[in-house]
């Protein structure tokens, strides 16, 4: 049986757009691997990749088009799989796979699927089953009962439909041995092609802590399981032999746990020379057990903190000790390993003081360590299957609002849906038990979230410079931007401006760096535009800016931590310019008749046209001049070159970060 797997659509939004991480899906290359074990053919599709090559675009024939690719590989049986966020995605898919192929079985998997498999099937027909939890022992079986050899029913860890009802078979448990598994078919995904620096790794599942909001255990369950040492390193082995990859992120929810095994892992590796990265609780490190892993290649950490708040701690079931937090946060980044943090707000049984103790941590965090450390700010997503979604299911409801992670809305019958089926959807959904805690976590959230990319120094400024405590300031920048819409960068710039002065050189630095981000690679042909006779554009390399001070310059003062506010740094309009890689920015003062000439050039024009929107200047001289900056080119046939990407990778996004 050839069976395609399609991969879920997980976008984070950007500004500017969304990114996407090209890695392959770990659970499904596993899943291949077991199903190519037991002599059936198995495909990949991800529409991601799909996405970054432009061969899909994000709009209302989205789904039409990505199940087109997938019913193109001639499947005998197609297997979805979903996280919450993205849940409608996978069933507009899946509705539109069965419009085009009414008859190939459609399965469907992953965490989302496993906890509200009655749901699913109850509200959507063109699922025909759901094969719940770690699939790599019941897979090959299901396949074979859809092929005619067997019976859903004898097969357990399956929901399928019979005689029109949800029919549930029991669970089998975790699969104990992970070394049992088989290589995972890393080539079914472009690796190579891609020219991937570095690769995911499924290091081992289960979780033993029982945090209220998290559904982790609710899929893996809670045993902790590591791949022992050996079959890691032989699977970073192979994959450094085939793809010449030697940095690896470890992919385990708390690879730390256990001390003992994680020792074990690290005199394993350290001899090879790989680089690799991992999640921990701060409670489950000491100095000692980092110094190890550093010394053994670890060069990045995530720690799940969720919440600033004592009192919050214990009722969402983290139980760290925030005593626990700097001395952890200090050791990692003294070992030279990259650091992320991540909080959480919104929590139903969250008061104003818990929320503020979280921002005041997080921005804590942001002035006291300028590098090596990465802080989020998320707003919490109800999930099923967890503690948290048992006590407050009942105040579930819906107000549109979509979080950095959620699928966005192509149109309006995905609202529809997801008002339709609040417990297949409820990722999208939030507990509704303080109105006004609700709108102050989106905008302390959306606020965050818009600053957070100014990077640590210049953030730090901003908000020293705004006179606000760190939870007032990230509001008052979300209730802007909720107000302002449109751009997100045109929104920054304007809350800047708004609570500094638009002559402030903190909002000409915040100037600069929006500046720089939109540059982007030109490859059309250079021009004199003194002597072009057909149109002519400005480079894409090359953003105007009507009035602001060296960016260049005021970014090392601020690394310098010197006066900004100097009479040598005098605010002139200014054409920021990129090499050809859209990097390397310089800031070359000129006029504002100029600056204006630049601005109407972002669109291709004739000679004759700047001659009527300039009548009165030396137009020749002003064309030369951007000439000379390599500012002008001549249009290629279909030219439009965008100023922003809808869709990136997440590894080359652009941000306002910088020194």
């Amino acid at each position: 049986m050839r069976i395609v797997f399609a991969d879920n659509v997980l976008l984070e939004e950007r500004a500017g757009g969304f990114a996407v991480a090209p890695q392959p899906h770990l659970g499904l290359i596993s899943l291949i691997a077991v199903a190519r074990e037991h002599d059936h053919e198995a495909l990949l599709d991800d529409p991601k990749l799909a996405l970054l090559r432009g061969d899909l675009r994000l709009g209302p024939r989205f789904y039409e088009d990505a199940a087109e690719r997938v019913v193109a590989a001639g499947p005998d049986a197609i297997g979805f799989t979903s996280l919450g966020c993205n849940f409608a995605c996978t069933v507009r898919m899946a509705a539109a796979v069965r419009a085009m192929r009414p008859h190939v079985p459609i399965l469907l998997g992953g965490p989302h699927a496993s906890i509200v498999d009655r749901e699913i099937l109850d509200a959507f027909p063109h699922f025909d089953a759901i094969v719940r939890n770690e699939a790599e022992a019941t897979l090959p079986a299901t396949l074979d009962a859809l092929g005619g050899r067997g019976a859903l029913s004898a097969i357990p860890g399956i929901t399928f439909r019979e005689l029109g009802a949800a029919v549930q078979t029991p669970g089998s448990g975790p699969l104990l041995d992970l070394d049992a598994l088989p290589f995972p078919a890393y080539d079914a995904f472009p690796v190579a092609d891609l020219g991937l620096t570095s690769l995911r790794v499924d290091a081992g599942r289960g979780c033993p802590f029982g945090c209220t909001f998290c559904s982790s255990a609710s899929f893996f369950g809670r045993r902790y399981r590591l791949k022992s040492p050996r079959r890691l390193a032989d699977e970073l082995d192979r994959l450094a032999a085939t793809y010449g990859i030697t940095h690896f992120g470890l992919t385990h929810d708390l690879f730390t746990v256990d001390a003992r095994r994680v020792r074990a892992f690290c005199e394993e590796i350290a001899p090879r020379g790989y680089t690799w990265t991992c999640s921990a609780r701060t409670d489950c490190v000491d100095d000692a057990l980092l110094a190890t892993m550093r010394e053994a290649g670890c060069t990045a950490i995530y720690y799940g903190v969720e919440t600033g708040s004592p009192r919050l701690q214990p009722l969402v079931g983290k139980h760290l000790d925030l005593d626990l937090y700097h001395p952890r946060i200090e050791t990692s980044l003294r070992l030279k390993i990259d650091t992320t943090v991540s909080f959480i707000i919104g929590y139903p049984n969250e008061t104003a003081a818990d929320r503020a103790a979280t921002l005041e941590l997080a921005g804590e965090s942001i002035a006291r360590y300028i590098e090596g450390l990465a802080v989020q700010l998320h707003l919490l997503t109800p999930e099923p299957g967890t503690a948290l979604h048992a006590e407050y299911r009942e105040t579930l409801a819906f107000d549109g609002h979509l979080t950095d992670f959620n699928f966005p809305l192509l149109d309006p019958a995905d609202e529809a849906l997801l008002r339709a089926h609040p417990d297949a959807f409820v990722c999208h959904h939030y507990y509704r038990v303080d109105d006004d805690g609700r709108d102050d976590a989106i905008a302390l959230a959306d606020g965050y979230g818009l600053l957070y990319g100014a990077g640590h120094r210049l953030l730090a400024a901003l908000q020293a410079a705004s006179g606000l405590a760190w939870p007032a300031f990230a509001r008052e920048v979300g209730r802007m931007l909720r107000a302002a819409r449109g751009d997100r960068g045109a929104a920054l710039q304007g809350c800047v401006d708004a609570l500094l002065g638009v002559d402030h050189p903190l909002a000409d630095l915040v100037r600069y760096r929006l500046a720089v981000a939109e540059l982007r690679p030109e490859t059309a042909r250079r021009v004199d535009g003194a002597t072009a006779t057909g149109p002519i554009r400005l480079s894409a390399s090359v953003v105007p800016v009507r009035e602001g001070r060296d960016g260049r310059r005021l970014q090392q003062r601020l690394h310098d931590a010197a006066p900004l506010d100097e009479p040598a740094l005098p605010r002139t309009p200014s054409l920021v310019v990129g090499d050809a890689r859209g990097e390397n920015a310089g800031a070359f003062a000129v006029d504002i008749r100029t600056c204006e000439l630049a601005l109407v050039l972002r669109a291709p024009a004739t000679r004759a046209q700047l001659a009527a929107a300039f009548p009165e200047d030396d137009l020749d001289a002003r064309l030369w001049s951007l000439s000379m900056m390599g500012a002008i080119v001549e249009p290629q046939p279909g030219d439009d070159i965008p100023r922003r990407s809808s869709i990136v990778s997440s590894a080359t996004g652009a941000s306002l970060g910088g020194t």
